[in-house]
């Protein structure tokens, strides 16, 4: 069998079939996985960001935050969590706090990614997240504005989408590969009956000398190939029986007139 043969049986159609299956069961809910596992993660980074401003907020008294009493009573990670405090009038900074880290973090433009506000990234720093929010007050009959500045880093967030995202790479190989040989294989063994009786019709196709009486080797299942190679016999003996008829009544005929009509149905039978 050819290789442009092999690629229209029906192995050939159920191995691709199913790895198109496969990779889109394994990418969709990868998909599904990753989206929802990274919404999730994001609302809690949204709500924690919320909750240190609050606290920031709490602690405030007048224009100024009570800074120390903050840092020393909120548990705030400096290696992930970077925030800023600052107080403005007329555009001159009254107070200006920072969390450890943080000074270095601003040190260098900070860009939008994803379109976002709230997504910002450095090269060679990361990804965080970003929330802000102001405060409109009054000191000594003067306009104040305090803002709170919050940044959480998403470094830890990105190396596990990495680490997924490697999985499903190769969970969908390993599926590709053992998956693509396990249905080629049960393909084979399924197509097995109906190829043993395309081999039996092609040898009697292929036999020398036929006696009009042969038939074919029907396999006992699937049940669907047993009843074509039984098909298949029932026609053959109906088309014999003709055949054979047909020799009967033209060797009865005169010498003279045989020879032509026995052409006319086999061609090169010599019955004289």
């Amino acid at each position: 069998m050819t290789t442009e043969q092999q690629s229209y049986t029906s192995a050939s159609r159920f191995t691709r079939v199913y790895a198109v299956m496969i990779v889109i069961i394994v990418m969709l809910t990868s998909l599904s996985i990753i989206s929802l596992v990274g919404y999730r993660l994001l609302e809690d980074k949204r709500d924690y960001s919320e909750d240190v401003i609050q606290t920031l907020k709490n602690t405030t008294s007048g224009s100024n935050v009570r800074w120390r009493f903050w840092e020393n009573n909120y548990d705030v990670d400096t290696n992930a969590t970077f925030v800023e405090f600052t107080t403005t009038s007329n555009g001159t900074t009254l107070f200006h706090h920072t969390t450890k880290g943080t000074r270095k973090l601003i040190s260098q433009p900070l860009h939008k990614f994803l379109g976002s506000s709230h997504f910002v990234y450095r090269r060679g720093v990361g990804i965080y997240y970003h929330t802000t929010t102001s405060k409109q007050t009054m000191l000594r009959g003067q306009p104040v504005t305090m803002h709170y500045t919050v940044w959480l880093s998403l470094n830890r967030l990105v190396r596990m989408f990495v680490v997924i995202l490697e999985l499903v790479i190769i969970i969908l190989v390993l599926s590709l590969v053992i998956g693509v040989w396990t249905i080629s294989k049960l393909s084979q063994r399924l197509n097995q009956p109906l190829t043993a009786l395309t081999d039996s019709t092609q040898a009697l196709i292929q036999k020398p000398k036929q006696s009009y009486h042969e038939t074919l080797t029907v396999p006992a299942n699937p049940q669907e190939v047993q009843e074509l190679g039984d098909a298949f016999n029932t026609l053959l003996a109906s088309l014999n029986d003709t055949i054979l008829k047909k020799i009967s009544s033209l060797s009865r005929m005169p010498p003279t007139n045989c020879e032509p009509q026995l052409r006319l149905f086999w061609g090169t039978l010599n019955c004289c």
